[in-house]
């Protein structure tokens, strides 16, 4: 229509309300969205996809800001919280009921020395045309996906890392011969090996 778009205005809602909203909502079979609460600040995130900061419109209903995405909490007559339905741009509605399942806990950062994490450094190539390079820049492993931005991976062992952008993991495998010669991508309840140009 040529007129600018304008996002609603967030307000601010108590965190002992805030906290009925956090756990783990089943999309299917291998799909959750996780919320999360920070002080009075609300989070969700799709399994494989990044985190992002919900804002509340109303104590039900929340937005993102930058986006067409709309979503909102239901109760039972009783006022527990059973379920979150997500509204896209396109006006679809999904629903995920909640589980009893807690949200995971987070991921503790370890420190591997540098010259482990040098043996990591390389081209691993998930498809043809797809391919995940791993660089060492300052003491940080770093990957960046074929047409994605460069991003830090964080040790939470030797062999395996994790993305704090996505909700992805990285794990390093070696030959007989201890060299490594692939990783694997934990992404989206899928795990996709990478062999090592």
């Amino acid at each position: 229509m040529g007129e600018p778009y304008r996002e609603p205005a967030a307000i601010a809602l108590d965190e002992k309300l805030l906290d009925d909203y956090v756990g783990v909502y089943r999309i299917d079979d291998k799909t959750t969205r996780t919320v999360t609460r920070e002080g009075t600040r609300l989070f969700t995130q799709r399994s494989g996809g990044p985190k992002s900061e919900a804002f509340a419109v109303s104590q039900t209903e929340f937005f993102y800001k930058g986006s067409f995405t709309r979503f909102r909490f239901e109760r039972d007559a009783s006022g527990k919280v059973t379920r979150m339905v997500v509204r896209t741009s396109d006006g679809k509605e999904e629903g995920a009921p909640k589980t009893d399942q807690p949200p995971p806990a987070a991921l503790v950062e370890v420190k591997v020395d540098p010259a482990i994490l040098a043996t990591y450094v390389g081209d691993y190539e998930l498809t043809p045309t797809f391919v995940l390079t791993i660089t060492l820049e300052d003491g940080r492993l770093m990957t960046q996906a074929t047409g994605q931005p460069k991003v830090e991976i964080f040790a939470k062992s030797e062999t395996e890392f994790f993305l704090k952008v996505v909700d992805a993991q990285i794990t390093f495998v070696r030959g007989s011969d201890g060299k490594v010669e692939k990783l694997v991508l934990h992404q989206g309840g899928r795990d996709v090996d990478a062999r090592k140009r």
